[in-house]
């Protein structure tokens, strides 16, 4: 798998968050049906992009590594975001961005290698922080199916 690297501008996002462990990181399909329900109410939207954010590395209350993950969609700005949704600025940063292809389902694997081997094959250093997926017009969500494009904050 071989990644470009590219560095991005500040952006901003509207969506919904949920956090999850390595366990329930299965419910995040939920969490964007969820989502999907509200995305009507969010004013200034930019595109028809749409993003999973994630945290990584929050300690959960019994000290369980956890993450938090929001389905979001770019904005404008965050002057007017809904009750029950929250507003990230994504900030400018240098990324790996890495395309997961095959269905949805197993996009689990491509993370996992991603942090397993791609990363220091690819002489690639991890910078933290925010990481995100980008889901655009050739994602199909009806069927799962598209390519997904997931991007990593590295040092240049």
């Amino acid at each position: 798998m071989k990644p470009t690297t590219v560095h991005l501008p500040a952006f901003h996002v509207i969506g919904m968050q949920g956090t999850f462990s390595p366990a329930t990181r299965g419910q995040i399909p939920a969490l964007w049906a969820r989502f999907a329900s509200r995305m009507d109410d969010i004013e200034g939207q930019k595109g028809d992009v749409s993003f999973g954010l994630c945290t990584p590395n929050v300690p959960g209350p019994d000290g369980t590594p956890t993450f938090v993950y929001t389905a979001g969609v770019e904005v404008e700005t965050l002057d007017r975001v809904p009750d029950g949704l929250v507003g990230l600025t994504v900030p400018a940063q240098t990324y790996a961005r890495f395309t997961h292809t095959g269905h949805i389902s197993t996009i689990d694997k491509t993370i996992d290698a991603i942090w397993g081997t791609e990363l220091a094959v690819n002489r690639l250093r991890p910078a933290g922080g925010l990481e995100f997926e980008r889901y655009d017009d050739r994602w199909d969500d009806e069927t799962g199916e598209g390519p997904v494009d997931l991007y990593i904050p590295v040092r240049a």
